[in-house]
């Protein structure tokens, strides 16, 4: 019997075409602040893909950023970053390591600024460090 599909994929012309997304467990529709029809499936599937298999998708996850974040990091850290972590106007990322519990202050300039905002919920920082 096939799973039922949680995330379905709609579109709204009097919102200027933006595509949504609807839970169709608790009918809360987002939006996917994209006009490209193709990216926006992409998310859904990605949604609905990462509810089947959980541990696969944290391993590509991991994959994707060990190819693109040049920072330094052990997967294991850059895995467990956090919006917080990040000091946007001193381009800083500061956190523990996981192994050996020290703080690791990296700077990181605009390619990486760049990456970062495009992650999920990277705007909402609220660490700030001195200068």
């Amino acid at each position: 019997m096939p799973m039922k599909i949680r995330y379905r994929l709609i579109t709204r012309g009097e919102r200027g075409k933006l595509f949504y997304c609807v839970d169709t467990e608790t009918g809360k529709r987002f939006s996917l602040k994209t006009k490209d029809s193709d990216a926006a499936n992409q998310i859904v599937l990605a949604k609905n893909q990462s509810l089947r298999q959980p541990n696969l998708n944290l391993h590509i996850a991991k994959a994707y950023l060990a190819g693109t974040w040049h920072l330094g990091a052990s997967q294991r850290d850059l895995a467990n970053l956090e919006a917080d972590d990040i000091a946007w106007q001193q381009r800083v990322i500061a956190y523990s390591r996981k192994k050996t519990g020290s703080l690791a202050c990296i700077r990181f300039g605009e390619e990486i600024e760049a990456i970062l905002k495009r992650l999920p919920n990277a705007g909402r920082c609220s660490l700030i460090f001195a200068p």
